[in-house]
């Protein structure tokens, strides 16, 4: 019994182990979305947010996906209020799904200069669109929206 335990558990630590080199592959079925993609959402924001709190705002969106190697991406993204003039920008890296080669995830950065902060997006490609659900996790907001390559 303890023999088969250990064995069992010796071939979930190889699995987990051989995970990551499995997921990080394409088959290179994803789709190029090289490109400027723009859009709007209404976003809404928790309670506590410092300007926003407990309400909603319309949320101009332009996504420059500049760099792709096979189901990689890289990307800048630039955001702005209604009513505000100046962009707010981060930069951001994510994945298409191994199996599922229309769907991905990419994560937001807020590292210095940007003025971004914090987050993630899901997305999907759809007939040569792009829907993007997002969280901020640092900053409390959330959004969902299509946008389309310009």
């Amino acid at each position: 019994m303890i023999t088969r335990l250990l064995t069992f558990f010796g071939i979930i630590v190889v699995v987990a182990g051989l995970a990551p080199a499995t997921f990080a592959q394409d088959s290179g079925r994803s789709p190029n979305i090289l490109g400027t993609w723009t859009g709007s959402a209404t976003a809404a924001y928790v309670k506590s947010h410092p300007q926003f709190g407990d309400s909603t705002a319309t949320v101009e969106l332009e996504l420059n996906v500049y760099k792709q190697q096979g189901n990689l991406i890289w990307m800048t993204q630039k955001w702005r209020r209604e009513g505000q003039s100046d962009w707010n920008e981060a930069d951001s890296i994510g994945s298409f799904f191994a199996h599922e080669n229309d769907e991905f995830m990419i994560i937001e950065m807020a590292t210095p200069p940007s003025s971004g902060a914090a987050g993630f997006f899901m997305g999907e490609i759809d007939d040569g669109q792009m829907e993007l659900t997002y969280t901020g996790t640092e900053s409390g907001v959330a959004f969902n929206t299509v946008l389309n390559r310009q």
